[in-house]
């Protein structure tokens, strides 16, 4: 369907600008790759495709000759999937960052290793205080001694449940639900605890 480079490029990037800046940039990275000798640096582009849809691809380029003949293979690779995986991963966490309910992913050992807006909103630390700390250091009814029998009940695949208290910075204490989930991921285990202040 399509004879030419430059009719390809016409339709792959319909946008004169956006155009441009491909054409732009692909050279900069060509000139870049000639005379540092490092490979060609992988940039992302959005590619229109014969039926309408766009795609997100990673352009890549390997020289095949002698720098001077500049001959190279190009390799377009596929990104849209990781695109929108991504997407929803940000949207995900969007909506837990500013959710009013305070949320933590804790280690098996009780770290807390996350931390959304509103938890450090609620207990008066800033999220890099909160980073490495325990539920012990802000829950006066919650002992260090109770994490293994948490933690144990939650990898049985049971939702665990309870009425606590937590303690700000200044000392106020405030009457919370404690919800806690288990999850593990490439590996990895941890739990994510949601709690709501009662009121």
């Amino acid at each position: 369907d399509i004879s030419t480079l430059e009719d390809w490029w016409i339709k792959a990037y319909p946008d004169l600008n956006y155009r441009q800046w491909i054409a732009d940039t692909w050279r900069a990275h060509l000139q870049d790759m000639k005379s540092s000798g490092k490979a060609f640096e992988p940039f992302e582009v959005k590619v229109c495709c014969k039926n309408g849809t766009t795609k997100s691809v990673m352009a890549t380029a390997t020289q095949l000759s002698n720098p001077s003949e500049g001959v190279h293979l190009i390799v377009l690779y596929d990104i849209s999937d990781r695109k929108i995986i991504e997407k929803e991963l940000w949207l995900t966490k969007s909506i837990i960052d500013k959710s009013k309910t305070a949320f933590f992913r804790l280690s098996p050992q009780g770290v807390v290793q996350y931390v959304n807006d509103y938890a450090c909103q609620s207990l008066g630390y800033t999220r890099k205080e909160l980073l490495g700390m325990h539920p012990w250091d802000f829950d006066p009814d919650f002992p260090a001694m109770a994490q293994s029998g948490v933690w144990e009940r939650l990898r049985n695949k049971e939702i665990v449940h309870f009425d606590s208290r937590h303690r700000r910075k200044d000392g106020f204490t405030f009457d919370v639900e404690v919800t806690c989930h288990y999850n593990s991921f490439d590996g990895e285990e941890f739990s994510f605890t949601l709690v709501k202040e009662v009121t």
